[in-house]
Parts: structure tokens; sequence; C-alpha cells
């Protein structure tokens, strides 16, 4: 009797510890061909921007500046031609 027990006992343990084991799942590629395409727009905006407006009215005639030059405090940029707006 006892060693049926210890035999159900063990049965029982195996069965449930197979049962219990984790399942591995696994990911098969394959070749197709692609169907869907993604379109999009994207405006590049750079990260600092700094908007100058001057203190008198009237036209640029000409420019000190290029792209990329270091601006010193104190030194023209801009030549206007003033205009009056009466």
């Amino acid at each position: 009797m006892i060693f049926k027990t210890k035999l159900l006992i063990a049965f029982l343990f195996i069965i449930f510890w197979i049962g219990c084991k984790k399942k591995t799942e696994y990911i098969k590629p394959s070749f197709r061909t692609l169907t869907e395409a993604v379109y999009s727009t994207v405006t590049v905006v750079p990260r600092d921007v700094y908007n100058v407006y001057p203190a008198v009215n009237g036209l640029i005639s000409s420019s000190n500046l290029t792209e990329g030059k270091i601006v010193k405090k104190e030194k023209y940029c801009l030549v206007l031609i003033k205009f009056n707006l009466h």
C-alpha cells in the first residue's frame, strides 16, 4: 500500500512538473513582399532661433553678415536706408 501511494505521489509530481513548465514561443522568419509604405512630411527647425527686429523703419541696403559668423556686441550687422511712412 505504501509503495502504491509513493508511486501515485511521484506520478502526480511528474505530471505537475511537466505541465507547469514554461512554454517557449518560437518566431519563424519568412520571405514576403512588402505591401505597405509610410509617407511623412517634416519641417527641420533649428534648436536656437533669435528673431531680430529693427528699432527704426527702413530698407536694408547692405549686410555685413555671413552664415555661421559670430556677431560681436556693438558691431553693425545691416545698413538701412531710412524712409518715412507719413
